[in-house]
């Protein structure tokens, strides 16, 4: 059973998902293979670094990059991907049932 401050942190994930973040398929298929993988990953763009480690740390998994400089663009911005294992690791999908 998950504690309050784990619903409120799940909470405040789900949220933040749900105004900055979206869901990708993504595909994998090498050379002398027969057949493709198909998986999902979870993207959250966003200019705050610090939000998107404590993402990362309360969730336990998934990478942090910076987004590649676009000429227009005046401040920093990260990228937070969780894949389809580290959705799985992390056991998200059945913690998101406290949100």
């Amino acid at each position: 059973m998950a504690t309050l401050q784990q619903k409120v942190d799940y909470s405040y994930i789900a949220s933040f998902i749900d105004g900055e973040g979206c869901l990708t398929t993504v595909t994998s298929n090498k050379k002398g293979r027969d057949y493709c993988i198909l998986g999902i990953n979870l993207v959250i763009t966003n200019t705050d670094l610090l939000v998107l480690r404590w993402i990362k740390d309360t969730l336990g998994c998934g990478r942090i990059s910076e987004k590649k400089y676009e000429a227009h663009r005046k401040t920093r911005c990260w990228v937070y991907v969780l894949g389809s294992k580290g959705i799985i690791k992390s056991k998200m999908i059945g913690s998101m049932q406290y949100a």
